[in-house]
């Protein structure tokens, strides 16, 4: 008789939705022995009724859990006991790693119970909140030290019944943790309950709405005279209010982003490259230099044209799109401005805003693109000034990688939106254009000729801060190589980086950034080793003797910075002259740049390996990496490497210079030259890695032959590794 009452109102009972979610409808209901059942006098249990269900079981393979609403049982309020309920179901996902759906489709707060049932919303909330936090200390604080004795003997029944532990399993990870669907009816608590969700998926039906205050009080209370649906139904959650984030016409719909949502977040793969629906065949860049990103746009460039897009019946917020996708099976939040002002309105601010909260609570990585203007301020608007405040806010807090898209030389000026990025790939066409301008070249990370090389890009540099190891790599084709020459410059990209790391995976960072007249020449990247991700940081000999200035030096701080924000190991590759000096340095604030540098490198945790080949001296011989500079750091040179604080020459005339002189004007050329002879010889001797370096502990490995050096970088990120455990517990 329940059921039909709810199909006659065009509803479904929670079994039926259950079976359209789960594979092949096949489900498993739980119950909490000490909710879902009472004890008689005579020790029998007897079922109580509970307006809510516990169902279980996998959705494309992966596990999840459904808390729903009952409506057929009490109109499904919620009371004492489905307060209880919910706190237990939620405990029993947060300790499985479930991600936990909960099904509205019922009254608020249970009238009769009062004050009782709105202590155990307010229990469901601070749930809600733990839930969507993935703070396992914080999680286990507030379970063990909760006020309520009653909630707390719950914890402890679902942990004998289910043999789970608070300290045992509280750390479980998950890509997903709470999602809002609503079905039906849904007021007070649960309203509140569903705007805390992660994710909300609602039906745009009539007889499915959330209010906070039910159209029979309102009219009651303040005389007017509206529906249930015309107060908080799809037309005002979805477009009016852009609260909820996914609108669906249908049952099946419903269904549908359920299981779209749940394959998305907890379905694994790493692809190689972006798995593209069709191929890109023509250049696709604007070329009258006007953005046109469109839904179609993004879809072509994504995973299998796949692109749950969010928020997009959210009345007059079109100017931006808002969805999630995969490139090469790295999961974004992709938010992509129309056209090249940006965001003019409130509504696309706060959708943004809000999605950007979606993003750092699942911890997937951010893609923005955008020309001109990300954002263009109203300054009369004092809503869309706050609105742009929190927003702002938001952006920089980060949880995932976040790279942004530039199509516009205007939009690299906008530092305020480009300095929360991890990388800005710029879109320009004209080589021409991107060497001569300052702009481009300083203020973007790469540059690329189309909208489809910048995803390519994406992807890969997502692939790289996944720090997932790559089963499938392929050793490089040949073996690293120098000039037996110290004194002879050469490449490092091409005679060390690339043949020490795996084949084709080096990505150089910053790259528009080096000029062969007035530096940098500091070569950035992140390349794998043996599978795992590293990043690279090299002098370039080519260059000055691979000498460090002052832009080379704040190149190095922020790369360096980027590697410790994202956790990934460091190689330092030396062959410094050392410092450059001069007055120009001065005046470039070097002194204040390479303290800086000091800084991020000595706080980092990440571990690193430090190798010098001909020479490092002085300063710059401590800024890159000396092992004393910090915990979990490997040192390793060539035995004919010179570690020196300045060379030998110029040692030898701050030392001995007046007596040389001498020497000379007396007309002993011979003696000089003899003295000469001698310090150069016993300062490059005591200099060498093999000798000075071993002796005073700053080298634990040398290398003998470079051929070999790839097998040692590899020994010594796992000796780095173990030395940063040991160090900083990580």
């Amino acid at each position: 008789d329940a059921d039909r009452k709810l199909f006659k109102l065009g509803k479904w009972p929670v079994e039926l939705w259950a079976a359209g979610c789960f594979d092949s409808g096949i489900f498993q209901e739980i119950r909490i022995s000490s909710i879902d059942y009472d004890d008689t006098a005579n020790g029998q249990l007897i079922e109580r009724k509970v307006a809510a269900r516990i169902f279980t079981g996998s959705i494309n393979g992966h596990e999840a859990c459904f808390f729903m609403k009952d409506s057929r049982i009490n109109s499904g309020a919620t009371g004492n006991y489905e307060g209880l309920k919910y706190a237990a179901a939620s405990y029993l996902a947060m300790l499985k790693g479930w991600p936990f759906y909960v099904w509205n489709d019922g009254a608020g707060a249970n009238i009769r119970e009062g004050v009782s049932a709105l202590n155990r919303g307010a229990q469901g909330f601070m749930m809600n909140t733990l839930q969507t936090g993935n703070d396992p200390v914080k999680l286990k604080q507030f379970i063990l030290n909760n006020p309520d004795p009653v909630l707390k003997s719950v914890f402890k029944a679902v942990d004998r019944q289910f043999n789970l532990t608070i300290d045992g399993d509280a750390a479980t990870a998950r890509p997903l943790s709470l999602i809002a669907v609503g079905i039906g009816s849904s007021a007070g608590l649960d309203v509140y309950g569903s705007s805390q969700a992660v994710l909300q998926i609602m039906l745009d039906s009539s007889q499915s709405y959330r209010v906070l205050t039910g159209a029979n009080v309102v009219k009651a209370i303040i005389g007017e005279d509206v529906s249930n649906y015309d107060i908080g139904g799809a037309g005002t959650i979805c477009r009016l209010t852009g609260i909820a984030d996914i609108l669906a016409t249908d049952k099946e719909e419903v269904i549908g982003s359920v299981r779209a949502i749940h394959n998305f977040f907890c379905s694994d793969y790493i692809l190689s490259s972006i798995r593209r629906k069709e191929d890109i065949t023509c250049d696709d860049f604007p070329g009258n230099n006007l953005l046109n990103i469109s839904v179609d746009r993004i879809k072509n460039n994504v995973d299998d044209g796949e692109f749950i897009e969010l928020k997009k019946e959210y009345i007059d917020s079109g100017s931006l799109i808002c969805g999630l996708a995969r490139l090469g099976g790295n999961r974004a939040l992709i938010m992509a401005a129309r056209s090249h002002g940006g965001i003019r309105r409130i509504e696309p601010l706060i959708k943004a805003r809000e999605l950007l909260k979606t993003s750092q609570r699942t911890s997937i990585a951010e893609i923005l693109i955008f020309g001109k203007e990300f954002i263009t301020c109203n300054s009369r608007d004092d809503r869309f000034i706050a609105a742009g405040n929190e927003f702002m806010k938001a952006l920089h807090i980060k949880k995932g990688p976040r790279i942004h898209i530039v199509t516009s030389e205007e939009g690299l000026e906008q530092y305020y939106i480009n300095s929360s990025a991890d990388a800005v790939i710029f879109i320009e066409n004209d080589p021409d254009k991107v060497t001569e301008n300052n702009i481009i070249r300083n203020s973007s990370t790469f540059t690329v000729a189309s909208v489809a090389e910048a995803f390519d890009l994406a992807q890969k540099i997502l692939s790289l801060f996944s720090l997932s190891t790559d089963q499938n790599f392929l050793p490089p084709e040949n073996r690293p190589g120098i000039p037996s020459d110290p004194s002879r410059p050469f490449d490092m990209i091409s005679s060390v980086i690339e043949p020490v790391l795996d084949r084709n995976s080096f990505v150089e960072f910053y790259s528009d950034m080096n000029n062969v007249h007035t530096g940098p020449m500091l070569v950035t990247g992140i390349g794998r080793l043996n599978g795992k991700a590293v990043g690279i940081i090299a002098d370039q000999p080519l260059r000055k003797g691979g000498a460090a200035d002052a832009s080379g030096t704040e190149k190095f701080r922020i790369f360096t910075r980027l590697l410790n924000s994202r956790n990934i190991p460091l190689i330092m590759l030396s062959n410094s002259s050392g410092f450059m000096p001069g007055s120009q340095q001065e005046r470039l604030r070097i002194q204040a740049i390479g303290a800086g540098s000091l800084d991020e490198n000595i706080l980092g945790r990440i571990p690193v390996v430090s190798v010098v080949f001909n020479q490092n001296y002085g300063g710059r011989l401590i800024q890159a990496f000396n092992r004393f500079l910090r915990p979990g750091i490997v040192y390793m040179a060539f035995p004919h490497s010179v570690l020196a604080v300045i060379g030998a020459r110029v040692a030898f005339d701050l030392l001995n210079g007046k007596k040389y002189e001498k020497l000379q004007s007396e007309g002993k050329t011979e003696e000089a030259e003899h003295l000469k002879a001698e310090f150069l010889k016993e300062y490059l001797d005591k200099s060498r890695g093999d000798a000075d370096g071993i002796a005073s502990g700053l080298v634990d490995r040398l290398i003998p032959d470079i051929k070999d050096l790839r097998e040692y970088l590899v020994e010594a990120l796992v000796l780095a590794e173990k030395r940063c455990i040991e160090a900083f517990n990580d």
